[in-house]
């Protein structure tokens, strides 16, 4: 790690807000190589795993497999338990279809309670006045935009 990296980790974030050296540039150059290191990190990470989720993948099939020969839900072993279970997902594919049923058979209960953020904040937006019932909160924040070919 260079010494820039090493000023701004053991730097509290009131003296990395006023480095000693470093200036903007010398910032946001190591924050792109810290950013980048970390995807590079995951990404590695996220391939080491992959045999790992193959292979209890499969395990997990050859378990089925042996519970439904058995024609049991449930398997015990002096190393734990195997067992079935359900797993279900859901996934709107056509809108307008689903919100006529909704509206039809009066089945509020498929709806979840939240907004959304976008459409709130450009109401909020265009009224200036806040939405009954909804909490909106913002922050400022800082983001590193990595320089483009044409960029100096």
């Amino acid at each position: 790690m260079d010494a820039a990296l090493r000023q701004m980790r053991t730097s509290t974030p009131t003296e990395a807000a006023q480095p000693r050296r470093m200036t903007i540039d010398d910032m946001i150059r190591n924050y792109v190589r810290v950013r980048d290191k970390k995807e590079a990190l995951e990404k590695a990470h996220k391939e080491q795993l992959k045999p790992f989720r193959e292979m209890l993948s499969r395990i997990e099939g050859y378990l089925l497999e042996a519970l439904n020969q058995a024609k049991l839900n449930s398997m015990n072993s002096v190393h734990g338990t195997a067992y079935k279970t359900l797993r279900t997902s859901t996934k709107v594919v056509d809108w307008p279809a689903t919100l006529t049923f909704i509206r039809e058979n009066e089945a509020w209960d498929l709806l979840e309670a939240r907004v959304s953020k976008l459409a709130a904040q450009a109401l909020i937006e265009d009224t200036k006045l806040p939405i009954p019932g909804v909490e909106s909160t913002s922050e400022l924040v800082v983001n590193v935009r990595r320089a483009g070919a044409g960029d100096s």
